[in-house]
C-alpha cells in the first residue's frame, strides 16, 4: 500500500461512480461491469484488500448495457448493492462527505463543487498501462472558466436575476461603458462574455454594477469542448458566418497539449484538418480532403443512443453536425457542442508561433 497515495486517510469505504466506470472508453471491452470489475479489483490489490465499496449510478446507464449487465444491475438495485438514481453525482459526495469515504471516479464533478467542503486527498481515479488499471490520485486542477457546466450556468443565471436563459436581455450583447475601473470591462472589452445582472428591470455589470450598453441581438454561435479521452481540454466559440479551418496550428499552445502531443495523441490531426463553418445556426463540418479522417457519431433521440460512426467525406461538401452529434477528429480528439446557451470562450484564431508539437509531420490514417 503507498503510503504517498494514501497518507492518513481512510481508504476502506469507497463510494464508487460506477456509470464513469463502465462507459470508461480506456478501459478494455464492451460498455458494463467487467470494466468496473477492472478498476475494483485494482483498488483491492493496491489500496485495500477488502475494502467495502458503496455502488452508485445513474439510471441512463442501464440503456448502455448488455441484456446480461442490464439484467444484473436490476438484481444488485433490488438487493441493495448497487443504487440507481435519476443523477448520481450528489448522492456520490453527500455519501463521501458523511462517512468520511473515499471517491473512485474520473469525473471532476465540477458542477456539484460551490458550496462544498472539497476534500483533495479523498478523490482518487484510475488509468489504463501496459501493466493494467493503476489507481491514482486524482489530479489537482484549477477550475478555468470554459469547466462551467450546463447546469452550473443556469445556477448562475438565476444568481444573477434570470429565471432562465430565454429572457431577452439573455439573448442580446451587452457592453460595460462604465468610467471606473472595472474588472469584467477590461478582460472583455468589446463585448461582456458572460451573462449581465438583472436588478429591478435594469441590465448592470456583473463587475462594477453600472448599466450595460445594448448592443443589439446576440448573433448565432456554438461553443465546442475539446475533447481526448472523456477530458475537456479546452474550448472555443464559432460564430454565425464563421469559417474555421481547425486542425494542429490552430490549439492552443498549453502544457497539457503539449504533453498529449509527445505521447502521439494528436498523431492522426493535420495542421489543417478540416474546414468547420457556422450557417443559419447550424454547425458543419468538411474534412480538408479523405487522408483527413473526420467522423460522426450521431445522437439517435428516439432510442437515446449514438449511432455507429460513419466517415465524412470532402466530397459530401459541408455535412451538418447535432447538437448532441460527437466529432471524432483523427484517432482519439473529439469535438463536441457543449450544450451552453451563452458561449463564454473565446474563438479560435490562426496562430503564428512554431511549437514544434504543432508544426511534426502528420501521420494519415
Amino acid at each position: 500500500m503507498s503510503e504517498e497515495l494514501t497518507g492518513k486517510i481512510d481508504i476502506g469505504l469507497v463510494g464508487v461512480d460506477v456509470s464513469n466506470a463502465c462507459r470508461d472508453r480506456r478501459l478494455p471491452g464492451q460498455i458494463g461491469f467487467d470494466r468496473l470489475n477492472l478498476v475494483l479489483d485494482a483498488w483491492r490489490a493496491q489500496l485495500a484488500r477488502h475494502a467495502e465499496f458503496h455502488l452508485i449510478a445513474d439510471e441512463s446507464l442501464l440503456r448502455y448495457l448488455s441484456p446480461d449487465d442490464k439484467r444484473v444491475a436490476k438484481q444488485m438495485s433490488r438487493s441493495g448493492d448497487l443504487l440507481l438514481l435519476p443523477e448520481a453525482d450528489e448522492p456520490l459526495l453527500d455519501y463521501a462527505e458523511a462517512h468520511g469515504a473515499t471517491v473512485l471516479s474520473r469525473d471532476r464533478f465540477v458542477a456539484e463543487r460551490p458550496g462544498r467542503s472539497w476534500v483533495r486527498e479523498r478523490f482518487f481515479s484510475w488509468e489504463t498501462t501496459e501493466e493494467g488499471v493503476r489507481i491514482v490520485r486524482q489530479p489537482s486542477r484549477n477550475t478555468q472558466p470554459f469547466d462551467i457546466s450546463r447546469k452550473v450556468e443556469q445556477k448562475l443565471a438565476r444568481a444573477r436575476g434570470f429565471r432562465d436563459l430565454r429572457h431577452p436581455a439573455a439573448r442580446k450583447r451587452w457592453a460595460c461603458a462604465s468610467s471606473v475601473p472595472c474588472l469584467t470591462r477590461e478582460s472583455s472589452p468589446d463585448f461582456l462574455r458572460v451573462l449581465p445582472l438583472l436588478e429591478d428591470g435594469q441590465i448592470l455589470c456583473p463587475g462594477c454594477g453600472h448599466p450595460l450598453r445594448d448592443l443589439g441581438p446576440r448573433p448565432g454561435e456554438a461553443e465546442l469542448k475539446l475533447v481526448v479521452d472523456d477530458d475537456t481540454l479546452a474550448r472555443f466559440t464559432i460564430r454565425q458566418g464563421q469559417r474555421i479551418a481547425f486542425g494542429r496550428l490552430i490549439l492552443p499552445d498549453t502544457a497539457e497539449l503539449a504533453e498529449l502531443a509527445e505521447k502521439g495523441v494528436f498523431a492522426g490531426l493535420g495542421r489543417v484538418h478540416a474546414d468547420l463553418r457556422m450557417a443559419d445556426s447550424r454547425l458543419a463540418v468538411r474534412p480538408v480532403d479523405d487522408r483527413h479522417r473526420v467522423k460522426i457519431s450521431r445522437w439517435d433521440p428516439k432510442r437515446r443512443r449514438f449511432e455507429r460512426e460513419h466517415e465524412v467525406r470532402h466530397a459530401d461538401g459541408f455535412t451538418p453536425v447535432g447538437l448532441r452529434d460527437i466529432l471524432l477528429i483523427g484517432s482519439r480528439l473529439e469535438l463536441v457542442r457543449s450544450g451552453r446557451s451563452i458561449a463564454e470562450a473565446e474563438e479560435l484564431t490562426d496562430r503564428h508561433d512554431v511549437a514544434p508539437w504543432r508544426l511534426g509531420n502528420t501521420v494519415q490514417l
